[in-house]
């Protein structure tokens, strides 16, 4: 009863039958095998403290995850509740990564605050991917590849599934980019761009894709995500839908996402403020009845869209300098493929040589990413299209033709183009406003008499060219 309590230890003692001599052998040998074995633990547990630590979860900010980094440098972490204390699934994978069978009682006063620089990071000037049979460097000059050593630390989800082959030819869905993209080297600069995982303060984009020269409302199809989501297949990209004035699409984005892309969304996407804020700055990861957790400027993932228009108010300068503008042509909807997808190929060398070839011209042309892009004329009418509208871009057309021969235009006429009454001011306003950002000239309404009947008229006046009407063309 005493022992069960907890009090005194039990002594091995000798089976019955046996002489004190042998009973004795067996029990130094039982002790020796307790012994062994606690010297076992001990060595598990020194093993397990050198390789798993404690670092603040970036997932929730009152948690903490484990992170394990197994004897070849590959790092994996674990999320763990708040009181720091791992899950047994986790446990059971610790214990594969580290081949030990049982798990020994370690809290986190023993464990190592995990330091984020143990982990080898893109820089300014260079790009990895890591494959299984080692790694890729790309830089402005080229790339070199290297066999992976346990001296250097890399994340596990970074670790693409396949072994890196160096070819020289690129894949076969190159050739056809190259014919549905207005300007190819645009989309090499912009794929490279989402592919290095660094933040420049200076260069903060979201890489949009868009139709060139929509011909209707739905004029899709044009290979926008078929395209700008390959990086898939070599970063973690995550796709999310937006709804104005909602950030609940923040909550779809995990701990290893490097691309945030939303699908098919609306050209006042990037006129959302949240969506500015995000691009510039931190990123305030929320969702439903959850705490707002923040991913600092370095540590977020890259921003990609794909919409059938480019960004409404693209001639605001502020909204310019945050778009890296693909635009896709009508090649595919003449000319529908066969067969361009690179997710089934058993072999991906040529498609990663392909991706490899981006991130070389990204950065040895990154200064064309600073500041704000000048606007091409098909660029300004597209853009004032959608936000203004096709009945008033009609008009300022014919408003155009009317003052080249007869030096005036009436208002009457204008009116019916856009379908406003005599009353509407505010049609005739925002018409007034289109004009002078397409032609950088400036429309005076004035009274007049055309066949003996009084009237009004738009006559063109010249004004002196502002910051915001004096775009670089």
């Amino acid at each position: 009863q005493l022992r069960s309590a907890g009090f005194g230890e039990v002594y091995e003692q000798a089976p019955v039958g046996l002489s004190v001599h042998e009973g004795i052998k067996i029990a130094k040998a039982a002790i020796e095998e307790k012994e062994k074995q606690e010297g076992t633990e001990e060595a598990q547990k020194k093993s397990i403290t050198e390789h798993i630590f404690l670092i603040p979860s970036i997932k929730a900010n009152n948690k903490f995850a484990h992170v394990v980094i197994d004897y070849s440098g590959v790092a994996e972490y674990f999320e763990s509740t708040a009181g720091g204390k791992i899950s047994e699934p986790a446990k059971q994978r610790v214990r594969e990564i580290l081949e030990i069978s049982s798990w020994p009682k370690v809290n986190n006063e023993h464990l190592t605050m995990f330091q984020d620089d143990w982990v080898q990071r893109d820089t300014p000037d260079k790009c990895y991917l890591y494959y299984k049979n080692g790694t890729v460097c790309i830089s402005k000059d080229g790339y070199t590849f290297q066999e992976r050593t346990a001296e250097t630390t890399i994340w596990k989800s970074l670790v693409l599934q396949r072994d890196f082959r160096d070819i020289d030819h690129l894949h076969p869905a190159a050739d056809l980019a190259k014919k549905c993209i207005v300007d190819y080297k645009q989309f090499q600069i912009g794929i490279g761009y989402l592919m290095h995982r660094y933040w420049f303060r200076n260069i903060t984009k979201i890489v949009w894709a868009c139709d060139h020269k929509p011909q209707a409302g739905h004029d899709g199809r044009r290979g926008k995500d078929l395209f700008t989501t390959l990086v898939q297949e070599c970063r973690n990209l995550t796709a999310v839908k937006w709804k104005r004035g909602h950030n609940f699409w923040t909550g779809s984005i995990l701990p290893d996402t490097s691309i945030v892309h939303f699908e098919d969304t609306s050209s006042f996407l990037i006129s959302d403020e949240e969506i500015k804020k995000a691009i510039s700055g931190t990123l305030n990861i929320e969702g439903k009845g959850r705490d707002i957790i923040t991913r600092q400027f370095k540590d977020k993932p890259k921003f990609s869209a794909s919409c059938q228009t480019m960004p409404a108010d693209y001639m605001d300068n502020s909204i310019r300098g945050r778009v890296w503008l693909i635009e896709f042509t009508d090649f595919l909807q003449k000319n529908a493929p066969k067969d361009i997808l690179v997710y089934d190929d058993e072999d991906k060398s040529p498609f990663d040589r392909w991706m490899i070839d981006c991130v070389h011209v990204y950065f040895k042309n990154i200064e064309a990413m600073i500041g704000t892009p000048g606007l091409t004329d098909d660029q300004k009418k597209e853009s004032c299209r959608i936000r203004f509208g096709k009945p008033i871009i009609d008009a300022v057309d014919m408003c155009k033709i009317a003052l080249d021969e007869d030096g005036y235009c009436p208002v009457k006429d204008i009116q019916e183009v856009i379908g406003s009454g005599e009353r509407d001011a505010r049609s005739v306003e925002k018409f007034q406003r289109c004009f002078e950002l397409l032609e950088g000239k400036k429309l005076v309404k004035k009274r007049s008499f055309l066949h003996g009947n009084r009237t009004y008229v738009f006559e063109l006046q010249d004004v002196e060219k502002s910051e915001e009407t004096a775009l670089p063309f």
